[in-house]
């Protein structure tokens, strides 16, 4: 079994979504013990946006993004929620691994598939306030983006912590950490 850990935020210190993800991974590990682990820090790849050179196949770093996310059964995804979505960092890396005939196809109708089968991911959002209770929910673009586009590649088995209320409640933060670390090694055993 191979996870790949994606780790879409700059900080290298005091980052919640890294600090849960850890746990998680290393929990992971535990229960795993043969599994192969990749971490993938998008920030120490130095990706861009797609070039044009990209999109018209004259340059093979998307395939070979593609080929490479496409070639793990499970994916650890950490994230902090910035102005109610994902960092753009995570979603150049998305448009490089969006490749049709590795993580998507069409049918002959045109309708598209995700190849992408029996593959699992947990992603962990880090999130100064509440955002997984209606009616903030409807704001929470980071969870509904990153379950739609794992979903159209085939990845249906997707769970999701939401560290929420970290700068919403500073007294609490601790507390909120805390608890996230306990459902980041339950949600271990389950990947």
């Amino acid at each position: 079994m191979k996870l790949l850990y994606i780790i879409a935020n700059p900080k290298k210190e005091n980052s919640v979504s890294i600090e849960v993800s850890n746990n998680l991974v290393e929990e992971f590990k535990k229960n795993n013990p043969n599994a192969e682990v990749e971490t993938l820090n998008l920030y120490d790849e130095k990706l861009g946006h797609l070039s044009i050179d990209s999109l018209m196949g004259k340059n093979t770093d998307m395939k070979d993004k593609a080929i490479h996310f496409s070639s793990f059964d499970r994916y650890v995804i950490a994230s902090p929620m910035w102005n109610l979505s994902i960092p753009s960092i995570l979603k150049a890396y998305i448009d490089y691994i969006m490749v049709k005939g590795i993580g998507f196809n069409y049918n002959k109708y045109g309708v598209p598939y995700g190849l992408l089968k029996n593959k699992k991911a947990v992603c962990v959002f880090a999130r100064g306030g509440v955002y997984s209770y209606w009616p903030m929910t409807i704001f929470a673009h980071d969870k509904k983006y990153m379950k739609h586009i794992l979903n159209f590649v085939g990845i249906k088995d997707i769970k999701f912590l939401e560290v929420d209320g970290l700068d919403k409640y500073p007294n609490k933060k601790q507390n909120i950490i805390a608890k996230a670390m306990v459902k980041a090694a339950k949600l271990a055993r389950k990947l």
